[in-house]
């Protein structure tokens, strides 16, 4: 089991951890950390810390209670930060409680992060988030009005890509960013068509690592009601090829991963029947 929980990769999405390399002095991650209003210090300090992490040096539990008030902070790319960092301690009663009410947070890009850092707690509270990552999702209309696609079918966006704008008239146009990166798969309503606010407009496929990361992380937690949405990539789902950046190899080691999960749920679920009857 120590052997499945090292396998899963919890520094999830880490384009969010643009590179802070420079080195601070506990003075300095202090003051950044308290510094709220500015926070990619934040994030950088956060790096730091998370480098001493892996180093064992026990010092920087004084800063534990920074880190769980920066996880209210409105800043979406802090949050997700906050919730990676607290995956990669994995131990912290407070930091488990966090993550906990990470999982509800509005921004999906932050609740899936909490979902897969629970796992490193041996928690799968998660599970709903993690079955989220492997399936399309669908962007609403914002509000009323007509709409205007900015991208394609089959192009790649990442998180807060502009996808759409609605048009009111004289009032300035609405933009429509995406929450998620994936690939767009279908425009629901057609170009220039007036749209009411709660209209679904475009269906996303999951990204790659959105994939990788989810199947990774039910390999330790799946249940058996998760099989027939893992199978769909076992069995190589439709369009992944057209994911950004997936070539064969990639694809074939999405569907190994998948027939791991797999197997891994099914076992784990035949030892707990057994040891039940016994």
């Amino acid at each position: 089991m120590l052997l499945a929980v090292l396998m899963v990769m919890v520094p999830f999405l880490t384009w969010y951890l643009t590179w802070f390399g420079r080195r601070l002095s506990d003075r300095q991650i202090e003051e950044y950390l308290s510094q709220t209003e500015k926070p990619r210090k934040a994030q950088h300090a956060l790096n730091q810390i998370a480098l001493r992490l892996g180093q064992g040096d026990e010092s920087i539990r004084e800063w534990y209670p920074h880190v769980i008030r920066l996880a209210e902070h409105e800043a979406v790319p802090l949050r997700v930060t906050i919730a990676w960092f607290m995956g990669l301690e994995g131990q912290s009663d407070e930091f488990h409680r966090t993550l906990r009410r990470l999982l509800e947070d509005p921004e999906p890009i932050v609740a899936r992060n909490a979902a897969l850092s629970l796992v490193r707690f041996g928690d799968a509270r998660g599970r709903p988030q993690l079955r989220r990552m492997l399936a399309p999702h669908t962007i609403l209309a914002p509000a009323a009005g007509w709409v205007s696609f900015r991208l394609q079918e089959d192009d790649p966006l990442d998180q807060d890509t502009l996808v759409a704008r609605i048009h009111r008239g004289e009032e300035e146009a609405v933009e429509i960013r995406s929450g998620l990166p994936g690939t767009l798969k279908t425009k629901l309503v057609d170009e220039e068509a007036p749209v009411r606010e709660g209209t679904p407009l475009l269906l996303v496929s999951p990204s790659r690592d959105h994939v990788w990361e989810a199947l990774r992380a039910l390999y330790l937690v799946g249940e058996p009601d998760d099989v027939a949405l893992i199978r769909t990539y076992e069995r190589g789902m439709p369009g992944m090829l057209n994911m950004p950046n997936m070539n064969e190899a990639e694809v074939e080691e999405i569907r190994r991963q998948a027939r791991q999960t797999r197997e891994a749920i099914l076992n784990r679920n035949k030892r707990s029947r057994s040891a039940g009857a016994k």
